[in-house]
This record gives structure tokens, sequence and C-alpha cells, in this order.
């Protein structure tokens, strides 16, 4: 093949460059909009209840991993949830999304690169490069893939997260995908490796990532704020377990005389209980559970009921409940894959 001049590159690469504005838009308009607006909603919701049952939990950080990576609705929603579930994978809820549903939500959105994040931005051309090995890429090319998959440090760890740290995390990890992106084709613009027709060629590839492919309608079919709502709850209960260990010792009494006294020691429990590495009860340790007061059940009830057409709460056990929750976010979650599903179909058309 003959090459091809040097200003078609360069007429491509600023092409390219002006198109990723419009990808910003949709996913700011389609995506990151809907969803902050939806998380604001379930928020509030939630953190009243919480009050008026006068139990007040501050909201911890998981709350908006866990939303994004179980319901957000897209792609780029799971691709962000699951830097800051490596952080948190500890916790019992997330643990059964880590192990159970996001490898399955990936697959069914074409994902095949074990760096999600990259493959995200470049699709294809991140592919080459791991197989190629990083040994291949130099100078700009070189920086733009160094740290391609971003930190969980790098988003929000306050207590209470508002809509705005939401919608902020979000359109950051969407600007250093753009930015990436940029970086990617400007350093393949400029490889003397590659021939004028194979950096076209690559160029065309970088545009078939995920990236490229943002929501045409809103994620918010108007049941999204509902189902981030329950899976708070579900958060709630699955964390309410704790492992109490009696241990018995001698103490000196009053009197000068030996008594026998006992002490216990709570902890939390870190897996979930589904999971073959549950605690077991014994002589001295035994499984307790935090109360969960009537009007959080109350909320509990109408959302799930609204959603999965019966209540939560049905005369369980309480182990039976923190398997209920389990179920239920596997269903949130499996509901959430089969909007992923849709949505890549959507974008390959």
């Amino acid at each position: 093949m003959s090459d091809i001049a040097a200003t078609n590159v360069t007429e491509r690469l600023n092409k390219f460059n002006h198109d990723l504005v419009q990808v910003e838009r949709k996913w700011k308009t389609y995506t990151i909009g809907p969803y902050a607006l939806a998380y604001e909603a379930a928020f509030q919701n939630y953190e009243k209840t919480i009050k008026d049952q006068q139990e007040a939990d501050k909201a911890k950080a998981e709350l908006i991993f866990l939303a994004l990576s179980l319901v957000g609705g897209g792609v780029m929603t799971a691709a962000l949830g699951t830097i800051a579930l490596k952080a948190l994978a500890r916790r019992a809820a997330i643990h059964v999304i880590c192990e159970n549903n996001m490898e399955r939500a990936f697959k069914a959105a074409y994902f095949m690169s074990n760096n999600k994040t990259a493959n995200f931005i470049a699709g294809g051309v991140w592919d080459e490069l791991e197989k190629r090995g990083k040994d291949y890429v130099s100078g700009k090319l070189k920086k733009a893939i160094e740290n391609m998959d971003q930190k969980p440090a790098a988003f929000p760890s306050a207590q209470k997260l508002t809509t705005i740290t939401v919608k902020t995390s979000m359109e950051n990890f969407i600007g250093e995908a753009l930015i990436k992106a940029y970086d990617l084709a400007d350093g393949i613009s400029e490889d003397p490796r590659l021939r004028n027709y194979e950096k076209l060629l690559k160029f065309t590839e970088l545009r078939k990532s995920k990236l490229w492919a943002p929501p045409e309608r809103s994620v918010d079919d108007g049941t999204l704020s509902d189902e981030i709502e329950l899976s708070f709850y579900m958060n709630t209960v699955m964390n309410s377990d704790y492992l109490r260990t009696k241990e018995e010792y001698w103490a000196d009494d009053a009197r000068g005389g030996r008594m026998r006294e006992t002490k216990t020691h709570d902890e939390d429990i870190h897996v979930s209980p589904g999971s073959a590495n549950y605690p077991s009860p014994s002589d001295n340790q035994s499984i307790g559970y935090r109360k969960i007061g009537s009007i959080i059940k109350d909320r509990m009830n109408e959302l799930h009921n609204k959603k999965f057409k019966k209540w939560f709460y049905n005369g369980e056990s309480a182990l039976g409940i923190m398997l209920k929750a389990e179920e239920t976010i596997k269903l949130l979650a499996n509901d959430g894959i089969q909007k992923k599903i849709a949505a890549a179909a959507r974008a390959a058309q």
C-alpha cells in the first residue's frame, strides 16, 4: 500500500480532537447529569429516613461506588466504580459485586482487557499495546499510557458525598479519559515507526472504544433514584452483622478473693452471609445484628415492593434477612447488567 500524505494524518488528528468535544457533551448530558440528580434524590431520601429513625450513621464513601457499579446504568459508571471497588472490597455488599457481578457486567459490555479503564479509553489500540509490550512505545505514546488506570485515591473520601462531589468525580473521570485519548492519538501521529496509513488505521481503531460510544439518551428511565436508594439500604442491612467473641478470665474481688468474669469483643464481619468463609457460631462466638428500626424497614419494603412486587421483610430470621439483602443486590446488579448489554448493543448499531 502506498503511503499517505502527512497532511492527511494531521487533518485526521485535528478532527479526532474536535469530535471529542461532542463525545464529552453526550457523556455529561446523558450519563453524568442524570446519574448525579438520581444520586442526590436517593441520598436525600436515605438520609431523611435514617434521621427519622434517630439512628443516623454517617454515609460512607462506599455508597457512591456501590451505586455506580451496581445500578449506574452505563459502561462509564461501571468502569469508574471498579477503580474504587478495589479499595472497598472488604465490605460485604461490595464483595458480592466484585465476586459475582462486575466481570459479568464487563463481559456483557464486550470488555476483554484486564485493564478496564484503559480499554474504555483506547479499545483495541490498548489491547494491541498490551500484546506488544510497553517496551514498544516511547516518547508521547509512552507518556499517554503511563498510569492509565486511575487510582481510588483520586476520588472523594469524605464521610458525606454531595451531588457536587459525585458529579465532579465523574466529570474528572471523563475529562481524564478524553485527555488520555487525545494524548494517545497525538503520540501515534508522531511515532516515526508507523507509516501514515498505519496511523490513520489506529485513529480509526481508537474511535471504536467505549469512550466514543456515549449514550444517546438518559441512563435514567425513571427508576434509577429508587434503585440507588434501595441499594443503600441493602448495604446497610449487609453491614449490620457483627461477630461477638466472649472471653472469660479470673479477676481479684474486693475481699481479696478470685472471681470469674466475662468480657466481650465485637468486630464487623467483612464477608457476605452467603460466603463459605462466613463465621459459624461456637461456644465463645456468636453472630449479632444491629437494630434496624421500623421507619427504615417501612421504606425498604416500599422500595422493594415497587421494584420486585413483594415486601423485603416478610417474617424471615435475622440471617434470612441478610441472605435476602445479598440476593436483592444480585438482582439489582443483574438488572444493571441487562441495561449495560442494551447500551452496548445500541452503541454497536
